[in-house]
């Protein structure tokens, strides 16, 4: 399988995208780099987007410049999408790169972070969006300034007795 480095229309894109949504990456932006393969891969028999990988250390050794992010995408699938939905795509994988700064010497460290949300279709149709209820209640201190959105689309505040009950009534499980 052909693997290859995409040109620089695409790296102009993930510029604009990190302007746009991502201020905390531009320390990196030339850092990332996008990598083409002939064919998408599969996973559990539905097609695969790409997938962002650390870049590995190696790299700057073998390379010419010392990457931390690679982005890589299927160019079957590439060719196939819209402009707005590569755009889409390479701002979700700019989401899978997370930051923290050392408050003591303000270093930045970059690793690669889940999404906040992940769901089955069918599930969500039938309970609509329950993780973000429960993840308001079981993480308050993430969530301060978040309310919470119930099935009847009414607005409320997390309650730490409310972790307590959703854990005690487990015939309603």
């Amino acid at each position: 399988m052909n693997k290859w480095k995409a040109d620089s229309n695409i790296q102009k894109k993930i510029e604009f995208l990190i302007g746009q949504a991502h201020p905390e990456l531009v320390d990196i932006i030339e850092d990332i780099v996008v990598v083409f393969k002939d064919k998408s891969s599969k996973v559990g028999g539905k097609i695969s987007l790409g997938k962002v990988l650390k870049a590995p250390g190696i790299l700057s050794v073998l390379g010419d410049r010392e990457y931390q992010f690679i982005f890589e995408i299927g160019f079957d699938v590439w060719n196939t999408i819209t402009d707005e939905h590569q755009d889409a795509l390479l701002d979700h994988f700019l989401c899978h790169i997370g930051v923290e700064e050392d408050d003591k010497n303000g270093d930045r460290k970059y690793f690669l972070q889940s999404p906040d949300v992940c769901y089955f279709s069918n599930n969500l149709s039938r309970y609509e969006n329950w993780q973000q209820e429960v993840d308001t209640l079981v993480n308050p201190q993430n969530n301060q300034n978040q309310q919470a959105t119930t099935k009847t689309g009414k607005k409320t505040k997390p309650q730490p007795a409310e972790l307590v009950d959703l854990f005690e009534n487990k015939d309603d499980l």
